[in-house]
């Protein structure tokens, strides 16, 4: 027996039922989060990696309507976490992602509907796409899922070709991941 963490346990762990490194990266990339996105980024955050904030020296930076944002990888993918001044800036920015889901239908087939409380889930769920660069332009595909009682969202983005192999579902997946 053994009287403290074993050579496969990070002290401090934060749950049993993750692996080695899952718990690693959950306990660094705690230390980028703050405020209301504590909880919401919490299901997301050992499975994610690399993740800096808007006050790291070359983290992401605001919008005028942010109080703290979080980037993140996944493989292809990028994720933020965004904590809004209110719910209204959030949703006003979810407003512009919902144009963005019309758009998706041309660009990304099978793109879903936006839907509320999905899973269970008190929030808002949009997929969306756009394109990007002008000389040879790329379509990025992306979720957005907000909580609904805090100004926080959280979006992840890849590009659809190379990212997702033009289909939604893993995009999906990491989506899910943090909501189980």
């Amino acid at each position: 027996d053994q009287d403290g963490p074993g050579p496969d346990t990070p002290h401090g762990s934060a749950s049993p039922s993750l692996g080695v490194f899952e718990q690693q990266q959950l306990l660094m990339n705690r230390t980028k989060v703050t405020g209301n996105l504590v909880t919401f980024s919490q299901p997301w955050l050992a499975k994610v990696s690399g993740c800096t904030n808007n006050t790291d020296r070359n983290g992401t930076r605001l919008n005028e309507t942010e109080v703290a944002r979080v980037q993140c990888a996944h493989g292809a993918f990028t994720v933020y976490f965004v904590e809004y001044r209110s719910v209204a800036d959030r949703d006003k920015a979810r407003t512009r992602v919902m144009s963005q889901n019309v758009d998706a239908r041309t660009l990304t087939p099978g793109v879903g509907e936006p839907s509320v409380n999905r899973n269970g889930l008190n929030g808002n769920y949009v997929e969306y796409a756009y394109t990007v660069g002008s000389d040879q332009p790329r379509t990025v595909c992306a979720i957005w899922w907000d909580s609904t009682a805090e100004p926080v969202a959280a979006y992840m983005l890849g590009y659809w070709t190379e990212g997702v192999g033009q289909k939604w579902e893993p995009l999906r997946d990491l989506w899910a991941r943090g909501n189980r």
